[in-house]
This record gives structure tokens, C-alpha cells and sequence, in this order.
């Protein structure tokens, strides 16, 4: 994973310069987005120490 984008309706999972995911924000309830964004912190914090 290269980068997480958090916009106002998607949030965007670069995982190369020219491949992301997308997850509209608008199929996630509070809560899934809450544990979505604390495993990608994680994520992305065992990646920094490569």
C-alpha cells in the first residue's frame, strides 16, 4: 500500500502510482469505517518498517 486518500465520499487505497481501490464512503456505516481506517493505519505503519 503506497497511500490511503479520504475524501468526503470515497476513500481512495493507492496501492501502486497507477492502481487504487475505491470504497464509496456511502456503503460504509460509522463504525466499518472507524475499523477500516484503524487497519489501514496499521497498514500502513508496518509497511514504514520495511
Amino acid at each position: 500500500m503506497k497511500d490511503v486518500k479520504v475524501y468526503e465520499d470515497m476513500i481512495l487505497i493507492y496501492i501502486s502510482g497507477f492502481v487504487a481501490h475505491i470504497i464509496p464512503r456511502r456503503y460504509l456505516d460509522k463504525e466499518i469505517e472507524k475499523e477500516l481506517m484503524k487497519e489501514l493505519k496499521k497498514c500502513k505503519a508496518l509497511e514504514q518498517l520495511k
